[in-house]
């Protein structure tokens, strides 16, 4: 698995462990929790299908980041292509990147320079069939299920006329744990760090001008979300918000919601693209030019 699809599948697992909204009639033969347990479980299987992620940031009620992405992936061909945009303050950077015939393969719309590194040939352990599937599956269920805990119970299922499942749970301030804070406290002081911002690739430190850097009280507020099931138990589609508050070194209070909406689809039947890298200008990098970039 590539490591944006890994990282897409734990916004995913965490996120949806703290799902949220209200259902109409609850499944009696299955928890809420046990339906959406077994779908997050279902993502790392996955051989091929094409990934969605809609992001948006807003503080005191203004759009300050919005972000998109597009990733095709197929791990029987261990190919990759991805589509990225991100625009913060009176910025924007589109960044697209490949795995294709043994390279990764990145360009960013501020460059028309093609980033090639040649990914390792070494020999490959085989492994019995599904075993690292469900190595993973084993180690996601641990995490979520320590994670969650007690609030199992609160996840609710409705069932869709069309076979489909829409899962949920909401959280007001009174739910959110202490762990909660302390992580999104962590998340959000690292990621106003400078040493932070300067080790994201393409993300300028612009940022800094245009998302507040909370400095203390930092509180998660509520967590708002939903998921959508398919009849083959695959999520299709999450939306989770996220509202957190805090304040600045002036003291200026923030209220910040983050709003993430992750789509699955032509799972089973992706195809990735190709870049054609005739007559484009090319640099040539190993693992070893980012260690020294850092």
């Amino acid at each position: 698995m590539n490591k944006k699809l890994a990282l897409m599948v734990t916004a995913v697992a965490v996120g949806g462990t703290m799902l949220a909204g209200t259902a109409a009639t609850v499944m009696a033969q299955s928890s809420g929790y046990d339906i959406y347990k077994a779908a997050v479980l279902n993502i790392p299987t996955i051989k091929d299908a094409t990934a969605k992620a809609d992001i948006t940031v807003t503080d005191n009620g203004s759009v300050i980041l919005t972000a998109n992405d597009q990733t095709k992936f197929n791990k029987n061909n261990n190919t990759t292509s991805s589509l990225n945009d991100v625009k913060y303050g009176t910025k924007e950077l589109k960044t697209e990147s490949y795995v294709q015939d043994g390279k990764m393969i990145n360009k960013t719309s501020d460059s028309d320079v093609y980033t090639v590194m040649e990914r390792g040939q070494g020999k490959r352990v085989e492994k019995k069939a599904g075993s690292e599937d469900n190595q993973i599956k084993q180690g996601f269920q641990g995490i979520i299920d320590a994670y969650v805990g007690s609030r199992s119970d609160d996840f609710t299922a409705t069932s869709n006329s069309d076979g489909t499942k829409t899962v949920n749970i909401k959280l007001d301030e009174s739910q959110i744990t202490p762990l909660d804070n302390a992580i999104v406290s962590f998340a959000v002081k690292a990621a106003g760090s400078g040493e932070f911002r300067n080790k994201q690739e393409g993300i300028s430190a612009d940022l800094k001008a245009v998302i507040p850097q909370l400095t203390s009280d930092i509180t998660v507020k509520a967590i708002d979300a939903n998921a959508l099931i398919d009849s083959k138990n695959e999520i299709e589609n999450q939306t989770t918000n996220i509202t957190i508050s805090g304040k600045d070194a002036d003291g200026k209070v923030h209220n910040i919601v983050i709003t993430a909406k992750i789509a699955l689809s032509d799972i089973d039947n992706t195809t990735p693209d190709k870049v054609d890298l005739t007559g484009k200008q090319i640099k040539t990098v190993t693992p070893q030019d980012f260690k020294r970039a850092k």
